[in-house]
């Protein structure tokens, strides 16, 4: 598995939060510079509207993502636009600043991973399903999310690594889009439907 160094990211500290699992890191780095590339946009179009609440959710959600992916400068400049926007002080500079960091990692992303990219063969199994840690994943997030804590994006990578293979990837994806819209209800129901998908493989 190719996996480039990428300017504005630490692999080996994003490496880390999943494991090691290297193709799911360069996975959500691809995801990372999709879900995230318009951000800069739909922070300034918040604004204008005089939206402070949801570009500051925004913002956050890119801190988050981009903390847990190890791309430190872009979490950086997110969280100094968190804090610019909620005490309501230098928004116009720190906007500047996410923008222009923002459109030059993306593109940094995108670059690497067309350029390292190969044909990849059938996708097998890297491992059997193993039901305690897939129980533990799921436990813990429930934890998480009933308590509204936003470090919930977190454990989720830990819970799509347990369950891959065994739960369709629209069902994680849409308890990842909850989670990232701070719809901690939406995603405990999400959270329960990939639990009960998974009670066949732990019988």
């Amino acid at each position: 598995m190719v996996l480039p160094e990428i300017v504005g990211i630490n692999l080996a500290d994003g490496l880390k939060r999943v494991a090691g699992n290297r193709q799911l890191y360069r996975d959500l780095l691809g995801e990372f510079a999709v879900k995230q590339g318009n951000a800069a946009a739909e922070i300034s179009i918040a604004l204008e509207s005089g939206n402070l609440s949801l570009a500051e959710r925004i913002a956050h959600t890119v801190k988050g993502v981009a903390g847990n992916l190890g791309i430190a400068e872009t979490q950086r400049v997110a969280e100094k636009l968190v804090m610019a926007i909620r005490e309501n002080e230098k928004v116009s500079a720190a906007q500047v600043q996410f923008a222009s960091v923002m459109d030059a990692q993306v593109s940094a992303i995108e670059k690497a991973l067309l350029d390292s990219a190969s044909p990849r063969p059938e996708k097998m199994p890297t491992s059997p399903f193993n039901a305690e840690v897939a129980a533990v994943a799921i436990a813990r997030l429930r934890i998480l999310l009933e308590a509204g804590d936003g470090d919930a994006d977190e454990l989720f990578l830990s819970l799509q690594d347990a369950v891959e293979g065994t739960v369709e990837k629209t069902h994680l994806e849409g308890l990842s889009a909850s989670i990232s819209d701070f719809d901690f209800d939406a995603a405990l129901v999400k959270l329960d439907e990939i639990a009960n998908r998974c009670t066949t493989k732990w019988g």
